[in-house]
């Protein structure tokens, strides 16, 4: 009996060990944009009805960098580098 709480205290300490050095560690990540200018949001138009339609728009108006979404209040906003 003893032998097997000890296996299981050892499996134990394994396994939180494990996980907060790094055995399931999850990296965060940065936008790269975020990192390199100021990011600005802009609302187009307010008859958003096609995401790629908005997306074309943004990128018509600010550039490759740019990207537009609709939001639920059928707006096509934009986001780009300032």
């Amino acid at each position: 009996m003893k032998a097997m709480a000890s296996i299981f205290m050892v499996m134990l300490l394994l396994s939180t060990n494990i996980e907060n050095e790094g055995g399931l560690k999850m990296v965060e990540g940065t936008r790269f944009e975020k990192t390199l200018f100021k990011v600005c949001t802009d609302i187009l138009n307010n008859n958003c009805g096609d995401m790629n339609q908005c997306l074309n728009l943004c990128r018509k108006k600010y550039g490759f960098l740019a990207s537009g979404e609709c939001n639920n209040k059928k707006q096509c906003v934009c986001t780009h580098p300032c």
